[in-house]
């Protein structure tokens, strides 16, 4: 048996969902805003109470 990977890159996110342990927010926001210079986002009061929101 033999693999092969194809080569492609991503021309654009639409979004992304991730889950991150209880605590770890200002963690991967270091990370989404202070590294990959992410926007974040006010998130609908409904979704709010369940972690952020970003955009680049």
């Amino acid at each position: 048996m033999t693999t092969e990977t194809a080569d492609f890159a991503f021309e654009r996110l639409d979004h992304f969902q991730l889950d991150i342990p209880a605590g770890a927010e200002d963690e991967c926001r270091a990370f989404w805003v202070g590294v990959l210079g992410m926007t974040e986002l006010a998130k609908p009061p409904v979704l709010a109470a369940r972690g952020g929101c970003c955009q680049p």
